[in-house]
């Protein structure tokens, strides 16, 4: 499965409605599997179709990035939010392996990893909102900080990880794509290219600017600012929120007997409990030590990545040079003067 456009369309439905432990999966492996087939069968076994389309595919990866980007700053779906926001990330993982350039290659396999483990974190922390509060709608959460500040600090340290914040593993694998990319349209293709992979490179960069926009801006909304809560439903029940707190509420009366009746009661929490520390608190060390440490996790796949890309790379290489042949042979064209001297 690659989540390209425009081969996108199943992946925020699917994301929709499995559930939570399914999107977990489906981010954290799934998503992989199409990159790792490029890499290990395609570049090696196929290099001069590979070199053919290596300039479509490389655009295919901006158009995703860009397209990814801006349907997510539509979404009032926490969790379509962050599917669409797979749609833009996967998209740097395919510019990279177009490029064919060793670093950016490398690059596009540290970031399968790193976008394993920031989607599956977040889509993780949605699902422990959702069984806070039955929703996932933007317009009905907010303030949540003030009632679960851990739950707060992990979403938010997930989010810095997926936008790619220095310090934390995002940030490794988008810049070695991004030097890749720049390298590639600077000096690995022909004259006529140059414009267009140029163009493609820069726009890339836009699309860093975007996932900080739809993300921050989500965190902004749900989290800080006024304090809501999903409203009751037509049947009068109680939001889990406030079940909650009522719980809470009846179990420290009871466990401190009526002397404590006038003493006032203990402040309900929606904070992160220990086995869901054990479910983000590993994802969360592993997104802390790819970003200080990165060469831990790029130097045992190198040799293995730059040998699959090497077929697909030299054939580029051959062909983008005898793009730059023909264009040499051609006759130049007469510059704008040359019959000037014809007009009476």
């Amino acid at each position: 499965m690659l989540p390209s456009v425009p081969f996108h369309t199943g992946l925020p439905l699917a994301h929709g409605e499995a559930p939570t432990g399914g999107s977990v999966d489906l981010a954290g492996v799934l998503l992989k599997i199409g990159i790792y087939g490029f890499l290990r069968f395609s570049l090696p076994m196929l290099p001069e179709a590979t070199a053919a389309a290596a300039p479509w595919i490389f655009g295919l990866g901006v158009v995703g990035i860009l397209y990814g980007g801006l349907v997510a700053l539509a979404q009032t779906d926490l969790k379509r939010l962050i599917a669409y926001s797979s749609v833009s990330h996967m998209g740097y993982c395919v510019m990279g392996l177009a490029a064919l350039e060793p670093v950016a290659v490398e690059g596009a396999t540290l970031q399968l990893v790193n976008h394993g483990l920031s989607a599956a974190g977040l889509f993780a922390l949605v699902g422990m909102i959702y069984e806070r509060y039955h929703t996932r709608s933007i317009a009905n959460l907010g303030g949540i900080a003030a009632r679960a500040p851990w739950l707060t600090v992990m979403f938010m340290l997930f989010t810095f990880s997926s936008i790619g914040l220095p310090g934390l593993n995002g940030f490794v694998g988008e810049f070695m794509i991004l030097i890749g990319s720049f390298q590639r349209a600077w000096g690995g293709v022909s004259a006529a290219w140059r414009p267009a992979y140029l163009a493609m490179a820069v726009s890339a960069v836009a699309g860093v600017v975007l996932g900080a926009w739809y993300m921050l801006w989500a965190v902004e909304r749900v989290f800080f600012g006024a304090s809501r809560e999903p409203p009751h439903d037509h049947g009068g029940h109680e939001t889990p929120a406030a079940t909650h707190a009522h719980a809470h509420a009846d179990a420290h009366g009871h466990a401190h007997g009526a002397g404590h009746d006038h003493g006032a009661p203990a402040v309900p929490t929606d904070d992160l409990r220990w086995y869901e520390w054990l479910a983000v608190g590993p994802p969360a060390a592993l997104a802390l030590w790819i970003g200080l440490f990165p060469a831990t996790f790029l130097a045992p796949s190198a040799r293995a990545v730059r040998a699959a890309m090497a077929p697909g790379a030299a054939a580029l290489a051959a062909r983008m040079e005898a793009g730059d042949a023909v264009t040499a042979r051609l006759p130049a064209p007469p510059p704008l003067t040359a019959h000037l001297d014809r007009i009476p």
